[in-house]
């Protein structure tokens, strides 16, 4: 309701000041008696469809994030996509689901259970050369892991991977690491840090090839904030990291506006305005 207020409170200010100066301009008597009742009703008429219009709940926005950069947030299903589609994994780039390795019901692991459950060893195969092609050493090797099947080899946060699929690249990007309790978890500065070293990443790879991703940091990375928040605070790191050229532009996709308590009306205004969410 305070959208379409402000929207129809705008439009009718509008119309009421064109409406004034025709009346100053021509003869003020062509708005008197039954005109000038139909003229008001006209203009209150276009003011509540125009708010109508304009406060309705979109599904797809667009921002300028610099001259380089346009960025599209939509309501959308990641793995229906065609392009660079970005997934965070955890620092050992895991690909066993399932036993507490990797959840199943991640993003983490529906990619691999989607597109690699019958060959992981091709997926182990294309981190590990992507790895190598980028002269990427692990920070810790063969240390001790509770579940037997989990991999050993833990590698800095940000770092990526990249491997293919049909027609698709996927980025794998080490979004969360593992606490003394084997739990997955990210601070907001490591957040910082990973979205930088990505974006880095994807202006080497990407090409002009659209991006895709998720809101990265929800779920496991237990960064206690709702997708509301976590997306508003991509947004700030993208508007302040450098101008990164992604000429096939950068896409969130949300599989559902709803559950994730998201509207896009209210992300366009605060951006915009450069008013960001306070909870």
């Amino acid at each position: 309701m305070k959208t379409f207020l402000s929207h129809f409170v705008v439009i009718l200010g509008t119309l009421s000041s064109i409406a004034t100066l025709i009346a100053f301009v021509l003869d003020k008597e062509l708005f008197v008696g039954t005109i000038q009742v139909l003229v008001g009703l006209g203009i209150l008429s276009i003011s509540i469809i125009y708010a109508i219009y304009q406060s309705r709940s979109k599904k797809k926005i667009i921002l300028e994030i610099n001259s380089n950069l346009k960025l599209i947030v939509q309501q959308a299903d990641l793995f229906k996509q065609n392009g660079v589609i970005v997934i965070g994994f955890n620092e050992y780039f895991d690909t066993y689901v399932g036993d507490g390795v990797v959840s199943p019901d991640s993003l983490h692991g529906i990619f691999i259970n989607k597109y690699f459950k019958d060959h992981l060893s091709d997926l182990d195969r294309g981190i590990k050369e992507s790895l190598e092609s980028q002269n990427i050493k692990p920070i810790q090797t063969g240390c001790q892991r509770k579940n037997i099947v989990s991999k050993k080899d833990k590698y800095p946060l940000g770092t990526c991977a990249m491997v293919h699929d049909g027609g698709n690249k996927y980025v794998l990007v080490a979004l969360t690491h593992f606490d003394q309790y084997d739990k997955a978890n990210l601070s907001r500065s490591e957040f910082n840090d990973v979205l930088a070293k990505l974006m880095s990443f994807l202006e080497k790879n990407a090409q002009d090839t659209p991006v895709h991703m998720p809101i990265l940091g929800t779920g496991l990375a237990r960064l206690d904030r709702s997708e509301s928040r976590i997306l508003h605070f991509i947004l700030d790191n993208l508007d302040f990291l450098y101008a990164v050229p992604l000429i096939g532009g950068l896409y969130i996709d949300i599989l559902s506006l709803k559950k994730a308590g998201i509207s896009l009306n209210n992300v366009e205004n605060h951006f915009k305005n450069g008013i960001k969410e306070s909870n």
